[in-house]
C-alpha cells in the first residue's frame, strides 16, 4: 500500500476509532494490565473512562521505509482461534479487536518509517519455520509461532538473544515478565510474549458458574450465592469447590445414564483439570540454580496430594461429569462437549479457557454465568494463580537477521500499542462489557489475568522437559500406583534429558 495511503487510513481510522483506553504505570507479574469497570457499563461499546498509560520510551527513529517481514501462522482448526493468526489484518471491518491490530501496523509503521509486511502460511507453518532455519533464509526479519514451537527453536540455538537487541525494554509492562523469567536460558532470551498476543488471555483458564443454577441450589447450599466474597476472603479452594459440587447430580431425563440431559455440579473436558492445576496449586516443576540453568523442583507430597483430591473427584463423585461417564451418546465423547453442557445450563461449574465466552455456545446461552479465579490448593496460598494452555503466541527473532535491532524497535512499539489500545479493548470491551454481565464478574478477570503462572517445564514442554507435565493428563491418573508410576518414571527421563541439553547448550 501507498505510504500516503497508509497516512490517510490511520488518520481516518484515529479520527472514527472509540475513545482510547488506558491502563496505569503499575504492572503484574504476567505483564499484562486490565482495567476496572463498573456496572454502569454499557456491554456493547467500549469502556471510556481514563487512566493514563505508561508510555515506552523508544527515541524518535526513522527506518527510511525499510521493509521489516515477519513470518506467522494464518489458519486455525475448529473454526476458533485461540492462537495469534491475525498478527496483522488487511483492512478495517467494524470489529473492535482487528481494527485496533489493523491501526497498530499503520500507526507502527508510521512512527518508524517502515512497511510490515506478514507473510502467513496457510497451513505447516512449523513444517515451513524448520525451512528456514536449516537453509539459513534470511527473508524473514521475525517468526511468530506457538511459544512452544519457538522454544524449541530457542533451543536449537536458531534465535538471537533478545536481551542484545537494542529498544526491547522487558521491563515494561507489555512483556510479560513471568514469561521472560521463566523462558530464559543461561541469562539470555530467546523468544518473548505478552500484551503484542491476546492468545496469551484467551488461553488462561478459569471457573466460569451458573447463576441460574446456583439461585437453585442455594437453598441447601448458601455459599453459592456468596461465591464472589469466598474469593475475596482467600477461601476459593479446591476442597471448598468439590464441597460445593460434589453431590449436585440430577437424572433429568430418568433414563438412569449419565447424559447431557442430566444436571452436573462441574463438567470440563477430562484432560483439563490434571493440566491446570500445576499454576493453579503454584506447584513448581523447574526452579533456576545459580548459574541460569534449571532443576527438578516438584514437591512429591503436594503432587500426589494434588493428584488424589483430583482424581478422586473426577471418578468418583456424582457431581463430576467427564467425557469417560457418557455412555448414551457417542457426542459426549468429543472434546467440547462440556461447552455444551454448560451453555445448556445442565452444569453448575465449568473449567475452561477465558477465551470460550467469544464461542457461539456461550453468545446463545441463555442462563447467565459468572467467572471466578482456578481454586487454590488450600487457603493457606497466598494468591490465585491462572494456567495459560500452551498454544498462545510468542516471537522471535532469527540468528540470521542482520539488523535485529530493527525488528526490536518495532516489536517494542507494536507491543506498547497493544497495551495501550488492543489488550484493554479485548479485556475492558469485549470480555468484561460484552461477555460480563457483573462488575464482580469483570473484578475476577482482572485476578485471573493478573495471576496467570507459567512454569519453564510448560514453555519447554517437548525439549528439557520430556512431556513430564502433561504426561498425566495424556496418561490420565486414577489411583495413587497410576500417578506415582507416572512420576517415577517421566521425571528419571527428564532429569537425564536436563542433563543432556545442558551440557549440549554450555558447548554451543
Amino acid at each position: 500500500m501507498d505510504k500516503a495511503i497508509k497516512k490517510l487510513c490511520l488518520f481516518l481510522a484515529l479520527i472514527l476509532c472509540f475513545p482510547s483506553i488506558a491502563c496505569s504505570s503499575g504492572h503484574s507479574d504476567s505483564g499484562l494490565q486490565s482495567q476496572s469497570t463498573t456496572a454502569d457499563d454499557v456491554t456493547t461499546a467500549p469502556v471510556t473512562n481514563t487512566i493514563e498509560y505508561e508510555k515506552d520510551d523508544l527515541p524518535k527513529l526513522d527506518f527510511n521505509g525499510r521493509t521489516v517481514r515477519f513470518f506467522s501462522p494464518g489458519s486455525v482448526d475448529n473454526g476458533f482461534s485461540f492462537f495469534e493468526t491475525s498478527f496483522t489484518v488487511e483492512e478495517l471491518t467494524g470489529n473492535f479487536i482487528s481494527d485496533s491490530i489493523y491501526n497498530r501496523e499503520l500507526y507502527v509503521e508510521d512512527r518508524l518509517g517502515v512497511e510490515i509486511e506478514n507473510i502467513k502460511v496457510i497451513k505447516g507453518a512449523d513444517r515451513e519455520i524448520e525451512k528456514i532455519f536449516a537453509t539459513d533464509d534470511d527473508s524473514y526479519d521475525a517468526i511468530i509461532s506457538t511459544n512452544t514451537f519457538m522454544s524449541e527453536c530457542a533451543v536449537d540455538k536458531y534465535l538471537t538473544d533478545l536481551y542484545t537487541v537494542d529498544y526491547l525494554n522487558f521491563d515494561k509492562p507489555w512483556w510479560s515478565q513471568n514469561f521472560s523469567e521463566s523462558a530464559e536460558l543461561f541469562g539470555s532470551l530467546y523468544l518473548c510474549s505478552g500484551s503484542l498476543f491476546i492468545s496469551l488471555v484467551r488461553n488462561t483458564v478459569a471457573m466460569y458458574y451458573n447463576k441460574t443454577l446456583a439461585l437453585e441450589y442455594s437453598s441447601s447450599k448458601p455459599e453459592l450465592q456468596m461465591l464472589y466474597d469466598i474469593v475475596d476472603s482467600g477461601d476459593w479452594t479446591y476442597d471448598k469447590m468439590t464441597e460445593i459440587a460434589a453431590d449436585i447430580y440430577d437424572d433429568a431425563n430418568g433414563n438412569s445414564l449419565r447424559d447431557m440431559d442430566d444436571i452436573y455440579g462441574i463438567c470440563y473436558n477430562q484432560c483439563t483439570p490434571f493440566v491446570t492445576f500445576w499454576s493453579g496449586f503454584d506447584i513448581d516443576v523447574f526452579t533456576r540454580t545459580e548459574d541460569g540453568w534449571f532443576e527438578f523442583a516438584v514437591s512429591t507430597d503436594k503432587l500426589y496430594n494434588s493428584l488424589e483430591k483430583i482424581s478422586r473427584f473426577m471418578f468418583e463423585e456424582p457431581g463430576s461429569a467427564t467425557a469417560r461417564v457418557g455412555t448414551s451418546d457417542e457426542n459426549f465423547l468429543e472434546y467440547n462437549y462440556q461447552l455444551d453442557l454448560f451453555a445448556n445450563g445442565n452444569s453448575l461449574f465449568l473449567l475452561e479457557k477465558v477465551g470460550r465466552a467469544e464461542t457461539d455456545a456461550f453468545r446463545n446461552m441463555k442462563d447467565d454465568y459468572g467467572i471466578l479465579p482456578h481454586p487454590k490448593y488450600d487457603s493457606g496460598q497466598k494468591n490465585y494463580y491462572s494456567f495459560p494452555e500452551t498454544l498462545f503466541g510468542a516471537v522471535a527473532i532469527p540468528k540470521m537477521n542482520s539488523e535485529p535491532d530493527v525488528v526490536g524497535a518495532v516489536l517494542e512499539a507494536m507491543a506498547s500499542y497493544s497495551y495501550r489500545e488492543t489488550m484493554p479493548l479485548y479485556l475492558d470491551t469485549v470480555l468484561k462489557g460484552q461477555y460480563m454481565s457483573d462488575p464482580q464478574s469483570r473484578r475476577m478477570i482482572d485476578l485471573v489475568v493478573e495471576g496467570i503462572k507459567i512454569d519453564p517445564a510448560w514453555i519447554y514442554i517437548d525439549t528439557l522437559a520430556t512431556r513430564y507435565p502433561a504426561k498425566f493428563s495424556e496418561q490420565m491418573p486414577s489411583g495413587n500406583a497410576s500417578y506415582v508410576s507416572i512420576h517415577e518414571s517421566n521425571s528419571k527421563k527428564m532429569k537425564i534429558n536436563l542433563d543432556i541439553y545442558k551440557k549440549q547448550l554450555e558447548n554451543n
